[in-house]
């Protein structure tokens, strides 16, 4: 192993890039590769962290009006999620989501 790239990968976090007999470049390549990936995630985690927040939010009986991004901004995001992961289960989830009317109109019985 080169001199400068053993001191690299001597560190914890990188220790497992680093297979047995296995070239300190290839386990460079490897973490690089990740490193891109993770940059490529990390917008689409951001979504998902928002989502999580407003969850939380309702499940401990918080104040969800005050939040930011907005909740209809959060609904909007959840729809491209869904929409995303599959198309045919967007169509079904058109069907049954009632949210743009309750946020606009409130709960009112039929």
């Amino acid at each position: 192993m080169k001199p400068e790239l053993e001191q690299y990968f001597s560190s914890a976090r990188l220790a497992p890039y680093l297979l047995p007999g296995e070239a300190a470049d290839v386990a460079s390549a490897r973490y690089q590769w990740n490193l891109r990936l993770a940059e490529a995630l990390l917008p689409s985690l951001s979504r998902l962290r928002t989502i999580k927040a407003l969850r939380n939010r309702i499940a401990h009986h918080e104040p969800i009006w005050k939040m930011t991004p907005t909740v209809d901004e959060v609904h909007q995001t959840c729809l491209e999620i869904v929409s995303g992961m599959s198309a045919a289960a967007a169509v079904e989830l058109a069907k049954i989501d009632r949210f743009s009317s309750v946020y606009t109109n409130g709960l009112k019985e039929k």
